[in-house]
This record gives structure tokens, sequence and C-alpha cells, in this order.
């Protein structure tokens, strides 16, 4: 473009000198504010038709109001059913199942003939259950069953 051309030409025709305009983007931006009022006045009528559909007033099917006649009604008063508590028996009381367990001793690291015999932890090949006390009871190797009856 020569210096009289570039003070008559659009900044579009400037910038798209020397390229080509058959691509498509020069025909989308010299039409760019054609399609920008068209969509704007699209979007602005389906706006006034929702906010007139909602303000217009409606026609009711039936204007005249519905009459309901009512007989006299005599009303009684009235007694609500007495409610008796359900009494639920308490289950038998069984006896609880002890095991037998001996009684967790903490470890301390003393001399053998400082340790008292109540206070000897159970030997590894016992088969017995530790327990917060030392108590008599079934030897149910871990294992618990219901009692038969």
């Amino acid at each position: 473009m020569n210096a009289k051309e570039i003070l008559q030409a659009s900044q579009l025709d400037i910038l798209f000198d020397g390229k080509n305009k058959a691509y498509g983007a020069y025909a989308l931006r010299k039409t760019y504010h054609k399609r920008i009022e068209l969509a704007m006045m699209g979007t602005g009528l389906v706006v006034l038709l929702f906010v007139g559909s909602t303000l217009l007033p409606r026609k009711k099917a039936d204007a005249s109001p519905k009459v309901m006649h009512v007989d006299t009604v005599q009303l009684k008063e009235y007694k609500a059913p007495e409610k008796k508590p359900k009494v639920i028996p308490p289950p038998p009381a069984a006896a609880p199942i002890k095991m037998e367990m001996q009684r967790l001793t903490v470890p301390k690291v003393v001399d053998d003939h400082l340790v008292k015999p109540d206070e000897m932890p159970p030997k590894q090949t016992d088969n017995i259950k530790v327990g917060p006390v030392t108590q008599h009871g079934i030897n149910a190797d871990g294992m618990l069953t219901a009692p038969q009856k």
C-alpha cells in the first residue's frame, strides 16, 4: 500500500495487506458488527417475549364461585381409647459364664528369687487366657458356645 491508500484504508485493510483475504478471517471480521447487532436483537426479543408472557393476565376457566351446601352437623364428645402399657417380662437371669484366665502382669526385669509365685507370668506352653483378674472357669480355647438346653 502506498501512503495515499493508507490514509483512506480501514484498520482491517491495513491488517490484511498482503495476506489471503479469501481465507475467511477477513470476511468474519468485516461482518462482525452486523452479527453482534443481530444476536443482541434476537436475545432482546426472546427476553421481551418471556417477560411479556409472564405479565399477561390469564383467563380463569370458571369465574363464578362454587357454593357448597352443608347440612347441620352435630358434634359428639370424643373419648380417646385407653392405652394400656405393654408389660415385657424381664429375661431370665443367667449366671455369667466365667472363662479361665490369669491376671496380666507388667514385666519387670528383676532377679528370679525376688519374683512372687502369684506374679509369675504364664508359660508359653500353657493354654490360658490373659485378663484383668485371675479367675477359674471354663477353658474354652477362645471359643464360647451357647449353653445347651
